[in-house]
């Protein structure tokens, strides 16, 4: 029954109004967030890009308005995962959207990661010396990192929001116990035959 309700929910069509309604909020926080945010991460610009794709389509497709509207609060994710979730406008887009053994697998991905590079960073004192903050950090980039904790939780959430990211497109099937190998590229576009191509040799 719940998978039936869920089946008419989606295909219920929404009016024009309700969609202006229903995305005000993310205008909003298109507006007074994608310049500072962006400049994050190429992660946060790329779900920019994708809110912003998702509102147009949703705008102009009533009849699968909320199709749009389902991808548009599973973008919460990566806000969330970078830290952001007091930013994002819907509390509901915050709760997980992605199958219970996606989650489990992010969950673990970023779990070993932080062990991975927090040990790494604890081992290294070259890495204590060289290792900064991205520049894309407005308030804390080009500082050290102050521990191996910080240096192991900053690699992990960016690791959860790519994972995120891929499983949301289809370049990954969400299974950690196959990585690498479950990993698809991206369609490349196809480039006309007099366009010059950069040497890779």
């Amino acid at each position: 029954m719940a998978n039936e309700n869920e089946k008419e929910e989606q295909t219920k069509e929404m009016t024009s109004e309700e969609v202006s309604e229903w995305q005000e909020a993310y205008h909003t926080f298109i507006t007074e967030h994608k310049k500072a945010l962006s400049k994050e991460s190429d992660i946060l610009a790329d779900a920019f890009d994708d809110l912003e794709s998702g509102l147009s389509r949703m705008a102009k497709r009533l009849n699968i308005a909320q199709i749009y509207k389902k991808r548009i609060l599973g973008l919460g994710e990566t806000f969330r995962d970078l830290g952001y979730a007091d930013l994002w406008p819907s509390r509901r887009g915050i709760a997980s959207t992605l199958p219970d053994f996606v989650q489990k697998s992010i969950a673990l991905i970023k779990r070993e990661t932080e062990a991975a590079f927090t040990d790494f960073w604890v081992n290294n004192p070259t890495v204590q010396h060289t290792e900064i903050i991205s520049g894309q950090n407005k308030e804390l980039g080009g500082l050290p990192y102050q521990n191996g904790e910080q240096y192991g939780k900053g690699h992990a959430r960016s690791a959860g929001a790519r994972f995120t990211k891929m499983f949301n497109e289809g370049h990954w099937d969400g299974n950690y116990e196959n990585l690498p190998m479950n990993i698809t590229q991206p369609i490349r576009e196809e480039t006309s035959e007099t366009e010059d191509t950069p040497d890779e040799s």
